[in-house]
């Protein structure tokens, strides 16, 4: 990868604290996957930006100091999302100077409302998985789960995609079609369980629990913990492969998720540095 690229997007995000070069590294080669042929186009950018902040904030959040998780101000940077506020630590700065630009490249109200709620999504997830991590609001797997659709990302980075992609599509509307919810919520469920399949050993390193594979090793054997999961997975790719077989031929959401998937199958299988200590548990089939 050319190195100014990475240059170019660290120095629009500015400087944060524990902000690292692999990320925004790692951030531009997933945007490339999801924006093929875009590649040297604003929307690139910006959706490497954003990608960037959530790998700096989810790296941030799964530190821990003495067993207790990182300080990471959630509040602030949940009021700010939600009320529009102004920013007051370094997490709301950074979104608020990203939604900043995200308002500038689409003046689109409906757009931009959707990229702030499902960021909260994300983080609120994120904060009660650092809970859970650090053994202060213990999770079971069904709530773990359940609260992976918003933690996997997937949410947010599908309104994302949806603000930075021509208004013709009309995406945005889509998302929030109810017809729409069952595929994010499958899509949502298989990207976080092909991440924890991936990430195990990194996480183990790290002393993070937010993971379904060593949430179920606190019942079972390891080999037993990876079987189940990587069982669920299938159910997940299983359905959601059959509810895009529904959508009628041409339908955006049937091309956002497909490139997804593809993105992730290709970041995963080498493009990735991310999870380079971690091996693979699980078949490499994507839906």
């Amino acid at each position: 990868m050319d190195q100014s690229v990475i240059d170019l997007l660290l120095l629009q995000i500015g400087d944060l604290p524990d902000l690292k070069r692999s990320q925004a590294r790692e951030a531009i080669v997933l945007a490339n996957g999801y924006l093929p042929g875009l590649e040297a186009s604003s929307a690139r950018d910006l959706l490497a930006w954003d990608l960037t902040l959530l790998f700096w904030l989810d790296d941030r959040s799964d530190l821990q100091t003495d067993g207790l998780p990182t300080s990471v101000q959630w509040v602030p940077l949940l009021w700010m999302l939600d009320h529009d506020l102004h920013a007051t630590t370094p997490e709301s700065a950074a979104f608020v100077r990203l939604r900043e630009r995200l308002d500038a490249h689409t003046r689109a109200r409906a757009s931009l409302k959707l990229w702030s709620s499902t960021a909260a999504q994300t983080f609120r997830s994120w904060a009660r998985e650092a809970q859970h991590s650090a053994g202060l609001r213990p999770l079971t797997y069904l709530q773990y789960l359940e609260n992976g659709i918003s933690s996997s990302a997937v949410p947010h980075i599908l309104a994302t995609l949806a603000l930075l992609l021509p208004l013709k599509l009309n995406l945005t509307q889509r998302l929030q079609d109810h017809r729409a919810h069952p595929i994010v919520r499958n899509l949502a469920l298989a990207s976080r369980l092909e991440n924890d399949l991936f990430s195990i050993d990194k996480e183990r390193l790290e002393g993070c629990q937010a993971n379904a594979v060593l949430l179920l090793e606190q019942e079972m054997e390891p080999a037993q913990a990876c079987a189940v999961v990587q069982t669920h997975l299938a159910v997940c790719r299983k359905e959601l492969k059959n509810q895009l077989a529904e959508l009628p031929a041409g339908d955006p959401i049937a091309g956002l998720v497909h490139g997804m998937i593809d993105a992730h199958r290709d970041w995963y299988l080498g493009a990735s540095q991310r999870y380079s200590q971690a091996t693979p548990t699980h078949s490499q089939t994507a839906a």
